[in-house]
């Protein structure tokens, strides 16, 4: 693969504006969360977009290093706006700059919930927790309850079902579903 050639195709794909920043043209992954990048694909070998920019410039990052955007342009591949962070500090720089949860609500410290998971701490919105708790509930008082079925059915439908569908149906909890299977020695 020639460098040089990589390099030019990848600089086709750069509009410098009038702010300074350098902005990316090419493919674009659209985030679900709002967070776009770019792609930069060549023979193949796929790049995000301003860490390729920032390598160019300043020679490899370590895969377990982030490189950020100073000028919060998702789509900016200038190097000048460009700093190599760590992935803790990308995920706290992200939080700093979302006034709101997808949901509107506001984020603040006391809104906050720190939830371990995978050896890492990420933080949920505690409104939308516990607005889809009461979600969940008032699901779960609308359904007409069903008694509990025979060893059989669970077992039957243990082996075809989530213990949430099994809940909507029977119109209990997951628990109520789990604790129904202890009780025949299912689990």
């Amino acid at each position: 693969m020639d460098e040089t050639e990589r390099e030019k195709k990848f600089w086709k794909n750069v509009k410098k504006t009038r702010k300074g920043c350098w902005t990316w043209t090419g493919f674009i992954n659209r985030a679900a969360k709002g967070k776009n990048s770019g792609r930069y694909i060549y023979e193949g070998v796929e790049s995000v977009a301003h860490r390729y920019s920032y390598e160019l410039v300043y020679g490899s990052v370590d895969r377990n290093l982030c490189v950020n955007q100073t000028c919060n342009n998702d789509l900016c591949v200038n190097p000048e706006h460009l700093q190599v962070i760590t992935k803790s500090e990308a995920y706290a720089l992200a939080r700093a700059t979302r006034a709101t949860c997808r949901n509107g609500h506001p984020q603040t410290e006391e809104n906050l919930v720190p939830r371990p998971w995978k050896g890492r701490t990420y933080y949920k919105c505690d409104l939308c927790i516990k607005e889809a708790a009461a979600r969940k509930r008032e699901l779960f008082r609308s359904q007409e309850r069903k008694p509990m079925p025979d060893k059989e059915t669970l077992a039957g439908l243990l082996k075809t079902h989530t213990l949430t569908s099994i809940a909507l149906q029977y119109g209990v909890t997951d628990h109520g579903v789990r604790y129904w299977a202890k009780k025949y020695d299912l689990l």
